[in-house]
């Protein structure tokens, strides 16, 4: 598929929005979908929930809250399709987009208005919102497994052409592997930096972070602070050297530095869990 043809991404979508009626929204979370010269494959519109009036009304941190982290995280925890509701009552249909065990983001479809919820009552909704509300499809249960299967269909449509054209970068192992080699090359040194990672990625910084989140399960000071701490329990059972020694060796500017975040990590300060685990002599 040749750099022009990344437009079929945005076809697909509008052609199925015209066949379900509603629309369909690509939330990517970790920053992955990029033509091969750089440019982002979903635009910001098709990104945000804020292209439908419902939404857009009313906007605001409990939107945030729900849609981009609640749902990050009950997709990354999912295989197939499953139906939400949020806070204002839209309903929508949630499809995890992954290929076998990498997780990239969400699709979701919709919305519709839920039978019988009262917006009325709900805290912090505007009054403009309850007439983009009430023009909404209701969501029905009768034909729901037949439109499940239709949309992880479409989806799995999406994921295989992302991988086919190479939008997405290498995540496990492979980005998992260059991340932790990283680490291991460079965790003792003062120069470690975000920055010095995502050069080794060839990625931007603010890319590198979220794919650290995702991967690894914390910011880069948590994981340089992990990996240096995990070096520093070796040398405190296996050699006599002085705290501060230890300190310089993995990498902490100073002893005082090195035992705040070691005591953070471990429960315990680094003098006393060399007690606790070394034999007097």
């Amino acid at each position: 598929m040749e750099t022009g043809h990344y437009l079929w991404f945005e076809r697909s979508l509008k052609a199925m929005e015209q066949v379900l009626g509603v629309g369909i929204t690509v939330t990517d979370y970790q920053g992955l979908f990029h033509t091969s010269a750089g440019g982002i494959i979903f635009p910001a519109p098709r990104q945000s929930h804020q292209k439908f009036p419902v939404c857009r009304v009313g906007f605001s941190s409990k939107c945030v809250d729900f849609c981009r982290h609640e749902m990050n995280r009950a997709g990354s925890q999912r295989q197939g399709a499953f139906l939400k509701c949020c806070w204002k009552g839209v309903v929508e249909i949630v499809v995890p987009l992954r290929r076998k065990d990498e997780y990239w983001g969400l699709c979701t479809f919709g919305p519709w208005r839920k039978a019988g919820f009262r917006w009325q009552e709900v805290e912090g909704v505007p009054s403009g919102f309850g007439r983009h509300y009430e023009a909404l499809p209701v969501w029905r249960e009768e034909g729901a497994a037949a439109l499940f299967a239709l949309v992880e269909a479409f989806t799995r449509g999406i994921v295989a052409t992302l991988a086919e054209v190479n939008a997405v970068p290498a995540l496990l192992p492979d980005r998992r592997a260059e991340i932790m080699e990283y680490f291991r090359r460079n965790a003792a040194s003062a120069e470690a930096s975000l920055g010095g990672l995502a050069r080794s990625l060839r990625l931007s910084r603010s890319r590198t972070s979220r794919l650290l989140r995702s991967l690894c399960g914390g910011s880069f000071t948590a994981l340089l602070h992990r990996v240096r701490i995990q070096r520093a329990r070796v040398l405190l059972l296996s050699t006599q050297d002085k705290l501060a020694a230890v300190a310089a060796a993995t990498g902490f500017t100073d002893e005082y530095h090195f035992s705040k975040v070691f005591r953070k990590i471990n429960g315990m300060p680094p003098g006393a869990f060399r007690r606790l685990h070394v034999p007097a002599p």
